[in-house]
């Protein structure tokens, strides 16, 4: 079900329920790779936004901007989890 042509819309303003949100892209499982990158500019969470552009990538794997975009997303997220255990090292007590 395609969300670009508006053949399923949710009646839920966008950005209320992101998780529901996924989850309906899930249960769609289009096979559109438009849809995935819609549902993945939708999603506040990086691990959302970082499926949803995956999915887009399966589809169409040779869309440059997609992998730059989830490869960017990726490293920013493994920069944020290397932050938190430099933080956690340094104010745990020895």
């Amino acid at each position: 079900m395609s969300h670009i042509t508006g053949n399923s819309m949710s009646s839920e303003p966008v950005g209320q329920n992101i998780s529901a949100l996924l989850m309906q892209a899930i249960n769609d499982d289009s096979n559109l790779e438009l849809d995935w990158l819609w549902y993945a500019n939708q999603m506040t969470s990086s691990a959302e936004r970082s499926y949803c552009l995956a999915r887009a990538l399966h589809i169409n794997p040779d869309n440059r901007a997609t992998q730059k975009e989830l490869i960017v997303l990726r490293a920013n997220r493994a920069e944020i989890r290397q932050t938190r255990r430099a933080y956690y090292r340094l104010s745990t007590p020895r």
